[in-house]
């Protein structure tokens, strides 16, 4: 695991009394260089002369930006519906396209 260097922003918004907005960038920026090594490329003599490429790991930084849009809603009867996205902003690293997340709440 590289050293790295967080920065995390946002700001939660009142849209209601009874909803409010959330926005985060998350950012994650490796410290230094991180060298993996990488095997090289396979040359086969049989039953053909062909060379075999053994990894497709680009050659780049693994920088990461995210943003994060979310929503809690508050209904009657304590009841809080939670719901929120995380975006990729860039294509360093390995992510999905978008991760959601959801939740209820209830208070007792």
């Amino acid at each position: 695991d590289p050293d790295v260097f967080l920065v995390t922003t946002g700001f939660d918004q009142l849209l209601a009394s009874w909803a409010t907005m959330a926005a985060d960038l998350i950012t994650e920026f490796p410290v230094g260089t991180t060298e993996i090594p990488v095997p090289g490329e396979v040359v086969l003599e049989a039953p053909f002369q062909r060379t075999v490429q053994t990894s497709t790991i680009p050659n780049r930084r693994d920088d990461i930006i995210n943003a994060s849009f979310g929503v809690k809603l508050t209904i009657p009867r304590a009841v809080t519906v939670i719901a929120n996205g995380v975006f990729p902003l860039n294509r360093g690293g390995m992510r999905p396209d978008v991760l959601w997340t959801a939740g209820i709440e209830y208070t007792f």
